[in-house]
């Protein structure tokens, strides 16, 4: 998340065409961190310095603890589609949605050789 200059590292937890949720670790401030109808911009960082910028108007907040017992806050909300950086990002949420629909898991049945 940029933050008027301030980076703050969240974790994606899910991108869809329409927007995506993210989640910050558990604090007693984080409820108040991100207000609903707030525009949040966030950094999607493809390499170490490289990103996209989008913006997410938040909608929604819920706590959420995972299965080792860790808390935390997740957030979701849309995305600014009028951006010139969204036109960028939206082939690679394609990209997601057909690699969620033909993708296969390797369980180790075959032997890889190298050439």
């Amino acid at each position: 998340i940029d933050n008027n200059g301030t980076n703050y590292s969240v974790s994606l937890v899910d991108i869809s065409r329409e927007g995506c949720s993210f989640q910050v670790p558990f604090t007693e401030n984080c409820k108040d961190q991100f207000t609903k109808n707030e525009d949040v911009t966030i950094r999607v960082y493809f390499t170490k310095d490289d990103f996209l910028p989008l913006v997410v108007n938040v909608k929604h907040a819920s706590e959420y603890i995972d299965e080792k017992g860790d808390a935390y806050m997740r957030f979701g909300g849309i995305f600014d589609k009028s951006l010139p950086s969204f036109q960028a990002f939206e082939p690679f949420i394609e990209f997601i949605y057909k690699f969620a629909e033909f993708s296969c898991i390797d369980k180790g049945e075959s032997k890889v050789y190298f050439l």
